[in-house]
C-alpha cells in the first residue's frame, strides 16, 4: 500500500526472520561469530538467550548461511514436543530408521551414524528455538544426547536459543550438569539509541529507500518507546508509514509516531472513561428505580393505612407480652403477620 508512495520495492519493517534485512549491530556480530566458531569447532553445547523480539530467530537464519553447507541441520521449532519426538526427528534427518527400536537402540544407531558422518567431514547441528519452553525432563535427555562424542570432539552440536527465562530454568539443581556443559553462552542485547537509528536506515535502504524518511525527533520517540527491541521498532515504523501514506506526508515526524504509540497502548486504557460513564448511568438508573418503588409503597400504605394498622396490631401485642423473652421464635412472629 505505502511501498510505491515512499519509493520502496518491498515492505521494510515486516516481522519475519528474513536474513536480507538483518542488521549487524556490534552485539549481533559478536553472538553470530561465537555461534559460528562453536559449531565449526565442535564445542558441543551453545546457549543464546535474549529478550522477546531481539532478533534471535533471525540470527539463526543468518547462521545457517554462514556455516558449512555440508552440515546437517536439525531445526526444532516446537520445543514443547517430547524428547522422543525430537529424537525421531534427528534420526530421520541423518538417515537412521526408527522402526521397531526402543530408545536405547535408537540412540546407539544415531551415535554410530554420527561417527560415520564425522569421518566424512560432516556434522549434525541440533538447533532448538524457544528453548525456555522445553520441559526439565527433556532438557536432561538433551544433555545425555550431548554425550555422543569421539575421542577428538563432540559428534553433535546442540544450540539452545531462548528467552531470558532460560537462565532461571538452568539455576535449578537438577539442571546443573547441563549448565556446566555450556561452553559458549551469549546474551543478545537490544539496540542502543544510535543502533536503532542505523537499524531503521538499514532496513529502508534494503527496501530501496535512499533518502531519509523519519526525522530526528521521530527517531528519538521510536527509540524511547521500543528501547531498542527490533520487533517493536518494526511495529512502530510499519504503522507510522501507513499513517504517513494516508496523510500524504513526505516525511514522518513525531506527531505521527505519537499517534502510533497511542494506538499501541492496551485497549482498556482507552475504555476507562467509557466504563465510568456506564457505571454512573447504572447508579442513576438504580436510584431512579428505588425512588419509584418507594413512592409506590408509600402511596399504597397511605391508601390502606387502617388496614396495615389492624394487621400489625397482633404483632405489637406479641412483642409487648414477650418483651423479656429474647428467645421468641421468629416463625411465631411471622405467623402473626397476614399479608
Amino acid at each position: 500500500m505505502y511501498t510505491k508512495y515512499y519509493g520502496l520495492t518491498s515492505k521494510p519493517f515486516e516481522n519475519n526472520p528474513d536474513p536480507l534485512f538483518f542488521f549487524m549491530s556490534n552485539k549481533h556480530r559478536e553472538v553470530l561469530a561465537s555461534l559460528t566458531y562453536g559449531i565449526n569447532s565442535a564445542k558441543g553445547f551453545i546457549l543464546i538467550a535474549g529478550d522477546i523480539g531481539t532478533g534471535k530467530t533471525t540470527l539463526i537464519h543468518v547462521l545457517l548461511k554462514e556455516i558449512n553447507p555440508d552440515f546437517i541441520i536439525i531445526n526444532i521449532i516446537n520445543p514443547i514436543a517430547a524428547f522422543n519426538d525430537m529424537l525421531y526427528h534427528l534420526a530421520k534427518k541423518i538417515g537412521v530408521s526408527c522402526k521397531g527400536k526402543n530408545k536405547i537402540d535408537l540412540v546407539e544407531d544415531i551415535s554410530n551414524k554420527l561417527e560415520k558422518l564425522d569421518q566424512d567431514g560432516k556434522r549434525a547441528v541440533l538447533i532448538i528455538d524457544e528453548a525456555h519452553l522445553i520441559p526439565d525432563e527433556s532438557l536432561e535427555d538433551i544433555r545425555l544426547l550431548s554425550n555422543i562424542e569421539s575421542e577428538k570432539r563432540k559428534l553433535i552440536q546442540i544450540v539452545l536459543v531462548g528467552q531470558n527465562e532460560l537462565y532461571n530454568k538452568l539455576q535449578k539443581e537438577a539442571l546443573r550438569p547441563l549448565k556446566q556443559r555450556l561452553l559458549i553462552n551469549r546474551h543478545l542485547e537490544p539496540l542502543d539509541k544510535k543502533e536503532t537509528r542505523d537499524y531503521i536506515k538499514h532496513r529502508l535502504n534494503v527496501a530501496g529507500r535512499r533518502s531519509q524518511l523519519f526525522d530526528q525527533n521521530a527517531l528519538s520517540r521510536i527509540w524511547e518507546k521500543s528501547r531498542g527491541i527490533p520487533r517493536v521498532i518494526n511495529q512502530i515504523c510499519d504503522n507510522a508509514m501507513l499513517i504517513g501514506y494516508a496523510l500524504e506526508a513526505d516525511t514522518i515526524g513525531p506527531k505521527i509516531i505519537k499517534e502510533v504509540i497511542k494506538d499501541m497502548e492496551p485497549w482498556h486504557r482507552h475504555k476507562k472513561p467509557e466504563i465510568k460513564i456506564y457505571i454512573s448511568r447504572f447508579k442513576w438508573l438504580g436510584a431512579t428505580v428505588s425512588a419509584a418503588l418507594l413512592v409506590i409503597l408509600l402511596t399504597r400504605y397511605a391508601g390502606n393505612k387502617t388496614y396495615y394498622q389492624q394487621e400489625l396490631e397482633p404483632v405489637k401485642k406479641s412483642f409487648s407480652s414477650n418483651k423479656n423473652d429474647s428467645t421468641m421464635p421468629l416463625q411465631s412472629v411471622l405467623n402473626k403477620i397476614k399479608v
